[in-house]
């Protein structure tokens, strides 16, 4: 094993390990101060103003403590080590590939990244505002790169599954050419 593929195994790990930790900690704690609404960088197909208002209504209600938590830390760690994950999940499964189609294909995973810090700047303008005076293209622009960051997720994890997919075809039909040859 290389060290790009030890690199990759790390961050893989620390990867999952600080998505678990999001998912067994932080959400539970969000959910409980929003009065049941769910994170707005949780929603996969975005979300409107007015519930970007609801939202932060009830955070703000709370005193905001675990929200604003998550943004100052792990909201800031996470991206990164999903874009790089993914990132370098491309580069090794595309070795042999032109080097610009390797470039591509990482740009995907990293613009999802630079999707994510984006989306949380909004996001944090937006709770350090009065909620109910959060502007409707805030809010809009937020839920945008939402969708924006998922899109691009969606993107690298098709791409790597496809690779892979294509992979374990491939060998499975060698192998079984390999023996009828020799059967």
């Amino acid at each position: 094993m290389n060290a790009l593929s030890r690199l990759f195994w790390l961050l893989c790990i620390l990867t999952i390990a600080h998505f678990a930790y999001i998912q067994v900690f932080i959400l539970p704690t969000v959910l409980a101060d929003s009065g049941g609404y769910v994170m707005l960088d949780t929603a996969i197909t975005g979300y409107t103003a007015v519930e970007a208002k609801a939202f932060f209504q009830a955070i703000q209600a709370s005193g905001n403590t675990s929200f604003a938590a998550f943004h100052a830390f792990d909201d800031r760690v996470f991206p990164m080590l999903y874009g790089l994950t993914l990132a370098l999940a491309l580069w090794i499964i595309t070795d042999g590939w032109s080097k610009a189609i390797r470039i591509i294909l990482v740009l995907v995973a990293l613009t999802a990244s630079v999707a994510d810090y984006l989306e949380n700047a909004k996001i944090i303008a937006m709770l350090e505002m009065d909620a109910a005076k959060i502007p409707k293209s805030l809010a809009d622009a937020a839920s945008t790169t939402t969708i924006t960051k998922y899109t691009l997720i969606g993107i690298s994890v098709g791409i790597i599954i496809v690779i892979l997919t294509q992979r374990l075809i491939v060998n499975s039909m060698s192998k079984n050419k390999t023996k009828v040859d020799n059967g």
